[in-house]
């Protein structure tokens, strides 16, 4: 059976070539014009005596390039392993040798780090998309001279690897059908069409722009990709463009709220806002909903080895704010206690999942890949939730995030929920500190909107939480830091909060 991802993600080639499916800068293609060089792109690299079924690389900033060469590898019949220019060279490095990738695919101003670290990794040939560069082009080698195979359903499409902040990146091996059944349901369930038009600044490489990008294409709207994530410039591009979905992590959004061009753009034309890859809190939905009037205003939560999506704010019908929304359509999930039982309605557990999406394993890691599924094919997620009598899900954190402070169970994302309802609070984040008589404690890192005090803050959540729960110090940041994928870096933030912790101890 053929079942080419690239192809199913480009109908309007067929049916509307002329329409414009990418725009950056200055560069327009149309999808009749990204076809023909999705086709020749992968044409070029059948003839470069890659073997069917070989792992390329491909290290790009976010540049209209990635998505062909995204497409192109996949339709080569090869699989595609996503780097970034924003990893440090170790990992980069790690996953091309991990990865056993053959080539490695580059554009732009990544070229310089991909011979970089390339030259690390014996074996590998750089192939460069860039024109009129210091490296060979691709598009340069003369007429494209391979054959293209058939693309079996369920052969791998890509090969990505997880974020690596518990450990050593894992690749998660993605197939084809998998892939087409998420993004088409992801794009049904959003009510996308022909005439959206999405904004998209995340990284490329991450699930939450892919998710962005593979349904806005999948269903003939247009993707503006901007180089970097700035939120004036995120602003002012929904409004030159006149955006119609936009999606992100919570700090691009609590940024973009900051940003004086909140109060002077026009967004009327917003219809959506996918706000997701981390916990969402009420708060900050009820704010975006202030600047952006006309826009249906979503959670969602998803994970590399799930598919990726799982979860998403129903966009019509019954909604609970506070919760991260239902399961898609065609998803099972449930909730298993730490004794292996279902937990009952509203009982926090870990959340386990079972779809079409769902990974087939771990590359070249069988043991981790048995660990990860039950013995009737869910997948663990490593995430805590319970779920209400009405299906609607409401995530807890991780299972390393708990924290037993003396036997009592405290999830950070509680006590986040309740310190962001201080008006003086804009952005928050709770992580464990060691406590020498209850093992472990809860402090909280803040972003202020107003003046407020450390105690004050202390005092509101023993007046709204169990006193077991509290944050035993607040901590004042003017900013979160940012991973790579433009996320809370929570193993930072745990430095920092311990760092000052054990301050503040010895100063007693």
């Amino acid at each position: 059976m053929i079942y080419d991802l690239s192809r199913i993600h480009l109908p309007m080639a067929r049916f509307n070539p002329e329409q414009v499916a990418i725009i950056q800068g200055e560069v327009q293609l149309t999808y009749g014009g990204l076809e023909e060089r999705v086709e020749a792109l992968a044409r070029v690299l059948a003839g470069q005596r890659l073997k069917p079924g070989a792992h390329v690389a491909l290290l790009f900033g976010n540049d209209y390039r990635y998505v062909e060469a995204l497409l192109g590898v996949m339709r080569a019949g090869l699989v595609a392993v996503p780097l970034s220019d924003r990893f440090p060279d170790e990992r980069n490095v790690y996953i091309l040798e991990h990865s056993d990738s053959s080539a490695l695919l580059c554009a732009g101003a990544a070229q310089e780090l991909a011979e970089r670290i390339s030259g690390l990794v014996p074996g590998v040939r750089l192939l460069s998309l860039q024109q009129g560069g210091r490296l060979p082009c691709l598009w340069d080698a003369g007429k494209p001279a391979g054959e293209l195979p058939e693309i079996a359903a369920d052969s791998i499409s890509m090969l990505t690897y997880t974020s690596g902040s518990t450990g050593t990146p894992k690749g998660v091996l993605l197939t084809h059908r998998g892939q087409v059944w998420n993004f088409r349901t992801v794009a049904k369930t959003l009510m996308l069409d022909e005439d959206d038009c999405a904004i998209v600044a995340a990284p490329l490489y991450h699930k939450n722009a892919g998710m962005t990008l593979k349904a806005t294409l999948m269903t003939g709207g247009r993707l503006v990709i901007l180089p970097k994530f700035d939120p004036g410039t995120y602003l002012q591009a929904t409004d030159r463009y006149r955006g119609t979905f936009i999606s992100g992590v919570p700090a691009m959004f609590y940024m973009m709220l900051r940003d004086p061009a909140i109060e002077t753009g026009n967004f009327d034309a917003v219809r959506l806002i996918q706000c997701g890859s981390a916990a969402v809190s009420e708060q900050l939905i009820r704010a975006l909903q202030v600047h952006f009037p006309n826009a249906f205003v979503g959670d969602g939560y998803g994970l590399t080895e799930g598919g990726p999506d799982v979860l998403f704010s129903p966009t019509w019908g019954i909604r609970r704010l506070g919760s991260t929304g239902l399961a898609l359509p065609g998803i099972s999930i449930r909730v298993e206690t730490e004794d292996g039982r279902q937990a009952a309605v509203d009982e926090v557990g870990e959340l386990l999942v079972k779809n079409p999406g769902v990974t087939v394993g771990y590359y070249k890691d069988p043991e981790r890949t048995a660990a990860r599924f039950t013995s009737d094919g869910y997948l663990r997620t490593g995430d805590l939730a319970r779920v209400d009598h009405e299906g609607f899900v409401y995530l807890a954190g991780r299972v390393d995030d708990m924290i037993n402070v003396g036997g009592e169970k405290v999830y950070p994302k509680e006590v986040e929920e309740v310190l962001l309802k201080h008006p003086a609070v804009h952005e928050c984040v709770v992580v464990p500190v060691p406590h020498e008589i209850k093992g472990a404690a809860p402090v909280a890192v803040v972003v202020r909107r107003a003046e407020t005090t450390g105690d004050e803050l202390r005092q509101y959540a023993l007046q709204n939480l169990p006193a077991y729960a509290h944050p035993r110090a607040v901590y004042f940041v003017d900013a979160m830091p940012l991973n790579p994928a433009g996320k809370v870096d929570r193993n930072r933030l745990r430095e920092i909060a311990l760092d000052l912790y054990r301050r503040d101890s010895q100063g007693r």
